[in-house]
């Protein structure tokens, strides 16, 4: 399944303000892609500016997400900064595990990245079922399904390094 692709959902601006946020902050190694869950690697909390940021993010991305996919009852599932530098990229895989909860979600049903650049070489999010490929300029927002649908993965970056920020959300079974 091709992803939904949403251009300037944020400013150029604000997704390298916040590109540079987190590349500002102490340990907080892209050489090592790191994730980033919520909270510097030394636990304190990240600036009100970044979070208050973060949450219109999220806030808008369920919007969108609800009105493609005719759903409701999603529930954030989870939040990282993902960089991935020169190499490798990500192997094709999906991102829903599939699994019941005993509240009754699924794990994780749908999956968006926001770009916070774009000056690299290469990183292209490919979706090898249909074959498709994508780099998007910062600022632009994707979503898709993250069930068998929809695998994807990431290919090498030739130079530079890709900032993004991943969510996943979960579905309560109806």
């Amino acid at each position: 399944m091709i992803p939904t692709v949403v251009d300037n959902f944020i400013s150029y601006e604000k997704a390298n303000k916040l590109k540079d946020y987190f590349k500002s902050i102490e340990n907080f190694n892209f050489e090592e892609n790191k994730f980033f869950h919520w909270k510097h690697p030394n636990g304190e909390k990240i600036s009100e500016e970044a979070q208050e940021d973060i949450d219109d993010i999220l806030s808008r991305i369920l919007i969108h997400i609800n009105e493609e996919f005719k759903t409701s009852q999603l529930e954030l599932k989870r939040v990282i900064i993902q960089t991935y530098e020169k190499g490798p990229g990500s192997p094709v895989h999906v991102d829903e595990e599939y699994a019941e909860m005993e509240d009754g979600f699924k794990q994780i049903s749908y999956s968006a990245i926001v770009y916070l650049n774009d000056n690299y070489e290469g990183g292209e999010i490919h979706f090898p079922k249909d074959d498709y490929k994508l780099k998007p300029k910062a600022g632009t927002m994707i979503f898709f399904h993250g069930d068998l649908n929809s695998p994807h993965g990431v290919l090498p970056v030739v130079s530079g390094d890709r900032t993004n920020i991943v969510i996943f959300f979960r579905k309560k079974y109806e």
